[in-house]
C-alpha cells in the first residue's frame, strides 16, 4: 500500500508531493511530484507492475553518468548537431546536475534552471539546451530509468524569431557578379596570385535559383548535376565542425531533385565539363573542397561590399529569396516544400507561411481576370 506525505523546499519553499511504496526488492521506494495528482498516479503506476511481475528496481544512476550514455547511443546525430548537443552538456547541464541520479530531478528544479538559464544566454541557445535535456530525460523514461520526464509541462520562453530577409532579383545579379569579380589568393611556386572565378558567380546564381543549403552546394559532385535535363541531385551536404569538414546526407537525410532554370544550367555547363565525376562544382580556388568559413570571409562579404549591398545579408538569405521569387510566381506550398528538402510542409509554413496572403491575394485577382474574359454577362456592378 502506497503512502503520500507533503513536503516544502527549505529554500524556495515550494510544495512537492513524496509517493512512497514497497518493491517487489523489499525496500521502500520514494519518487517526489509537484502536484499530488501525480504522485498517486505514479504510486498506482508502480503497484500495477509490481502485481504483473513488470516492476523493475529504480536505477541510482546519476545525471553525468546518464549523459555519457546517451551520447554514446546517439549515433543517429549528425556531427554538426553532435558538437551542439555535447557543448550544451559540458557547458550547462553537467555544472547543474553533473551529480545528481537521474530520480532526483524533479520538475521545480528543472524550471529553476531554465529561468536562470534565460538569463545569461539567448532565449534560443536557451529553448536548444533545454531540448537537449529533454530528450535525454525521455530516453531515460524509454529505458525505465526514471518513472517520468521532470521535464514534462516544463515552458521555455521563445526567443523572438530572426526576420526572414530577401533579395531583389538586381541585387542577386549584382551580388553574383560581384563574387565573379573578386581576386581570389591562389597559393603556387611560394608565391600568391590574384584569380578571379565566374564560378562563385555561378554559385550565388545557384543559390539564389534552386534554394541549395549552403553545405549541399559545398558539396555538389559534378555526376549530380546534369546541365541537358536541367537537374540537380541534391545527395550530400557538407557541415564544418571544429575546423573538419564533414560529409554526410541532407539535412533531412532524403536525396532530392531540383530542376533548374535554362540560364543556370547554361552557366553551370562551363563548370561541369572535362571533369571527374566526383569532383566539386564549387571548388576552393585552389582545388579541393570550398570550406564554409572561406564562402563566408572571401566570397560573401567581399561580394557584398563590392555590390553595396547590406553586410548583414546572410548567404542562406538566398534560399529565403528563392522561395520569395516561387510564391510570387504562384507556386503551390507543397512544391516549395519538395524543392527546399524540408521535412514536412508545416516547417515550411512556419517559415513562409506569411508570404502566403501575398499569394492569395494573387490568386484572387486571376480569378476575376478569369471572370471579366469569359463571362459575357454585363450586370455585374463594379464597388466603388
Amino acid at each position: 500500500m502506497a503512502s503520500f506525505r507533503k513536503r516544502v523546499t527549505a529554500r524556495t519553499r515550494a510544495v512537492r508531493w513524496q509517493a512512497r511504496y514497497v518493491g517487489l526488492d523489499g525496500d521502500i521506494h520514494a519518487a517526489t511530484f509537484v502536484r499530488k495528482a501525480d504522485a498517486e498516479a505514479w504510486a498506482k503506476e508502480q503497484e500495477a507492475k509490481c502485481l504483473s511481475g513488470d516492476w523493475a528496481p529504480p536505477s541510482k544512476i546519476t545525471f553525468s553518468e546518464w549523459a555519457a550514455q546517451w551520447t554514446a547511443l546517439r549515433q543517429d546525430l549528425r556531427p554538426a548537431t553532435r558538437h551542439a548537443v555535447a557543448s550544451h552538456i559540458r557547458i550547462h547541464l553537467l555544472p547543474a546536475f553533473g551529480r545528481r541520479p537521474l530520480m532526483a530531478i524533479d520538475p521545480v528544479e528543472v524550471r529553476t534552471f531554465v529561468a536562470e538559464l534565460g538569463q545569461r544566454v539567448s532565449a534560443t541557445h536557451a529553448n536548444n539546451v533545454f531540448r537537449t535535456l529533454r530528450n535525454m530525460m525521455n530516453s531515460a523514461v524509454e529505458n525505465r530509468l526514471i518513472p517520468r520526464s521532470p521535464c514534462f509541462g516544463v515552458k521555455v520562453p521563445r526567443g523572438q524569431r530572426r526576420g526572414v530577409r530577401f533579395f531583389s532579383a538586381a541585387e542577386v545579379d549584382r551580388l553574383a557578379k560581384a563574387a565573379g569579380d573578386l581576386p581570389q589568393l591562389v597559393y603556387g611556386d611560394g608565391r600568391r596570385y590574384p584569380l578571379t572565378d565566374r564560378r562563385y558567380e555561378a554559385l550565388i546564381y545557384c543559390a539564389a535559383y534552386t534554394g541549395l543549403r549552403l553545405g549541399e552546394l559545398v558539396a555538389l559532385r559534378v555526376r549530380r548535376v546534369n546541365v541537358f535535363a536541367r537537374k540537380i541531385e541534391v545527395a550530400e551536404a557538407a557541415s564544418d565542425v571544429g575546423g573538419v569538414t564533414h560529409f554526410g546526407p541532407p539535412k533531412n537525410g532524403k536525396t532530392r531533385t531540383v530542376t533548374m532554370p535554362r540560364f543556370l544550367a547554361d552557366l553551370l555547363a562551363a563548370f561541369v565539363n572535362d571533369k571527374a565525376p566526383d569532383d566539386f562544382v564549387f571548388q576552393a580556388p585552389e582545388g579541393g573542397h570550398l570550406r564554409h568559413s572561406n564562402a563566408l570571409n572571401r566570397i560573401l562579404r567581399p561580394a557584398l561590399k563590392r555590390a553595396g549591398l547590406d553586410p548583414k545579408f546572410r548567404i542562406h538569405d538566398l534560399r529565403h529569396t528563392h522561395v520569395a521569387m516561387l510564391i510570387a510566381q504562384g507556386a503551390h506550398p507543397k512544391s516549395i516544400q519538395s524543392r527546399l528538402g524540408h521535412s514536412s510542409i508545416t516547417v515550411t509554413l512556419d517559415t513562409y507561411g506569411h508570404l502566403l496572403p501575398e499569394l492569395d491575394d494573387a490568386l484572387v485577382d486571376a480569378l476575376d481576370v478569369t471572370f471579366h474574359r469569359h463571362t459575357e454577362t454585363a450586370n455585374v456592378v463594379p464597388l466603388r
